[in-house]
């Protein structure tokens, strides 16, 4: 059998939702991408325990590149005749960031090239 890819995708955070504390042992932050273009998605994802930590940075608006593992698992009860996915981040960067610039920053404009 074949070991799993990550899942890499970028867009723009529209939900960053608070942490859930699930148990003494487990929590989750789940947030919404828009993937933006001419045929946008919205993909849920969510950080887990220690990796909810790479998140404090992130804000709604923010454009982002998520890496995430594809997770899926049974359900349980009377949802047992399905099977849930998730996506699991393990690696989130901020896209398209301006940096400023100083007024000290000149670049003369008579280069000899």
């Amino acid at each position: 059998m074949n070991e799993a890819k990550p899942y890499v995708f970028s867009g723009k955070v529209i939900v960053k939702k608070e942490i859930q504390e699930i148990s003494d042992t487990f929590k989750k932050l789940e947030m919404v991408i828009d993937t933006g273009g001419d045929y946008p998605e919205t993909i849920p994802v969510e950080a887990i325990n220690d990796t909810i930590d790479l998140l404090n940075p992130i804000k709604r608006g923010d454009l982002v590149e998520i890496t995430a593992n594809v997770k899926g698992r049974p359900g349980k009860g009377k949802f047992e005749h399905r099977h849930f996915l998730s996506l699991k981040i393990w690696k989130i960067k901020k896209i398209g960031e301006d940096v400023p610039v100083e007024e000290n920053d000149f670049i003369p404009d008579d280069l000899p090239f």
